[in-house]
């Protein structure tokens, strides 16, 4: 990715929609895509696309690597808040060398990516709007309205700001858009996952928060998570979980290995109570992990037949919907009714 030229040619080529036998790399692409939409387009598990994973800039991608390692060298040397002392003994005489990773904190890490801002804005509104568009468009040609995912490029999921509108075609604004960004911690997927930073990891996805409002859709995180030995990285998930709902994201964790749930990450931290549909605009829910206990507070405008569901890991100890006390006798989905109002749920395991 950084720098291998044949990579920068590879993707340059096709965001410059070269020619092979006559035809463009970008249309042979949309035609790939427009047999996948008419296959899956009726498909109820299918609630949208995901054009592209994580496009990356070709060679001026390359260019933002070099301008952020330049910046970070002078970070590192100027900022009087990272300590050269502390720098030199970590790199020097700690066990895990990796560990100099903890004297950059998120607003260290914002500085140093900035340093590529204007490279990664260029790439959004130049190459990866138009091609947005012209997938977006052939989605909709195949008469599927289904949800189009906008992913943000590579260097975004460093905290660099994502920079495309909602695709526009024939003037209007697109409306059925999920904005689908991805971030991990630098030490993800290694021995050294226990010291992932909170701060870092955190100040990546409030800039993703930024571009969602900016964009005015809902979230799905498309990837965040990972995976390694041990237990000691299992706060770092919870930060994580916790931080998305407060956002009042949906996620997908990302790990790709048989068996995983049987792991305790899925069944002791990923596997909690948590809403999925609801009869009105979510106010706020969360999962209180000291107190083990659940809150969904929504406002609800109009009568409606449907009902609210959230899923509950295991039969609670007590349960509670505007203030009386209510009966959930067996885990999964639980479904309850209500009238237009605000409306609060509690469901207790202590």
């Amino acid at each position: 990715y950084f720098w291998g030229r044949a990579v920068h040619s590879a993707f340059d080529s096709f965001w410059d929609n070269a020619e092979l036998n006559g035809k463009g790399l970008q249309t042979y692409f949309e035609e790939m895509w427009t047999y996948v939409i008419n296959r899956f387009k009726d498909h109820p598990a299918v609630i949208g696309f995901d054009f592209f994973n994580e496009p990356f800039p070709g060679k001026s991608g390359g260019k933002a690597f070099r301008e952020i390692i330049a910046r970070l060298v002078s970070t590192t040397v100027f900022d009087k808040t990272i300590s050269k002392k502390k720098l030199i003994e970590l790199a020097t005489k700690s066990d895990d060398p990796a560990r100099v990773l903890d004297l950059y904190s998120g607003k260290h890490l914002r500085k140093i990516t900035s340093a590529a801002d204007d490279i990664i804005k260029t790439f959004d509104t130049k190459k990866y709007f138009p091609f947005i568009n012209k997938m977006t468009r052939a989605a909709r040609r195949c008469g599927s309205d289904k949800l189009v995912f906008l992913e943000n490029s590579y260097y975004s999921n460093l905290g660099i700001p994502y920079s495309c509108p909602r695709p526009v075609l024939s003037g209007k604004t697109e409306n059925n858009v999920i904005f689908s960004p991805h971030a991990y911690d630098f030490m993800v997927d290694t021995p050294s996952y226990k010291y992932a930073s909170n701060d870092r990891v955190g100040s990546i996805f409030a800039e993703h928060r930024r571009s969602q409002m900016r964009l005015g859709v809902p979230v799905i995180v498309g990837e965040w998570g990972g995976f390694t030995e041990g237990d000691e990285w299992f706060p770092h998930i919870e930060y994580l979980l916790d931080l998305f709902d407060s956002y009042k994201w949906s996620n997908t964790y990302w790990t790709y290995f048989g068996g995983f749930t049987e792991t305790e990450v899925y069944q002791n931290v990923l596997t909690r109570p948590h809403p999925i549909a609801v009869t009105g605009e979510i106010d706020c829910y969360g999962y209180d992990r000291e107190k083990k206990e659940f809150h969904l507070e929504f406002t609800q405008n109009d009568e409606t037949k449907a009902k609210t569901e959230i899923f509950v890991p295991s039969v609670p100890k007590y349960a509670e919907l505007d203030g009386e006390e209510i009966s959930i006798k067996r885990k999964g989905v639980f479904r309850f009714s209500t009238t237009p109002g605000k409306h609060e749920i509690k469901v207790i395991y202590k």
